[in-house]
């Protein structure tokens, strides 16, 4: 089951956002794809657009600099030319953004249906409440003893499993946990503890939280709050 609802962002936990208003999940299109949506950047100013097919090859991709001196959210406005093989491909539509040492910031992903011919059928969009809520640990906080606990509220948009991970600025991952999602659409609350790797000197960590989705395989949402580890 995939709950086609919930892409909104965390709640004023991220630093960049995304927020998808077309297409909507399960639209039927043919080229080119019109998209619209609203992004809070990264350090780089850029939004990372891809489509892929259930065997994760690569149909488009778009690179799009956003208005640095915007300090809200950006409206973006595109299109994304693809071409396929086939009359008809289930495909994912992924917006993403990164940090400035290019760990992943947000990510949003749409189920499409790409057609050749003319056909097309855009659905609505529907937003409901966030599918994350973090409480703690608060953005830019500062945590030691080798353990991070990450309380918070998640409605899961498919079944697959919640990862959450601690990547620091060089890239290495340095602690995960595995939140199990059985239900999706239903939002429960979660306590977990995780423990990470041993550090000697204060590291700039993101916590990463990300759902995959099937048959793709691939992340469906994913945003992270930044946060300081310490010895």
């Amino acid at each position: 089951m995939i709950l086609l609802v919930g892409f909104l962002p965390v709640k004023a936990l991220t630093t960049a956002d995304i927020m998808i208003y077309t297409p909507g999940p399960l639209s039927i299109l043919s080229s080119p794809i019109d998209i619209s949506a609203s992004i809070t950047s990264g350090a780089d100013n850029l939004v990372r657009i891809s489509l892929i097919d259930q065997s994760r090859k690569l149909l488009a991709r778009k690179l799009i600099r956003l208005d640095p001196e915007q300090i809200a959210a950006s409206q973006l406005s595109t299109q994304l030319v693809f071409e396929i093989p086939t009359e008809r491909t289930e495909a994912l539509l992924t917006l993403a953004t990164q940090d400035a040492y290019y760990r992943p910031l947000s990510l949003r992903a749409i189920p499409l249906a790409l057609n050749s011919m003319d056909e097309v059928v855009v659905e609505a969009q529907s937003f409901n409440e966030p599918w994350l809520v973090i409480e703690t640990p608060q953005p830019i906080s500062t945590h030691r003893g080798g353990m991070l606990t990450v309380n918070g509220k998640i409605t899961p948009i498919t079944t697959k499993p919640v990862f959450f991970e601690l990547i620091t600025d060089s890239g290495g991952l340095i602690g995960s946990k595995q939140l199990v999602a059985s239900t999706a659409g239903e939002e429960v609350s979660f306590k977990i503890t995780m423990t990470y790797g041993f550090i000697n000197t204060t590291r700039d960590v993101r916590l990463v939280i990300r759902q995959t989705i099937d048959p793709f395989g691939v992340d469906v949402a994913l945003d992270s709050i930044p946060i300081f580890l310490a010895p």
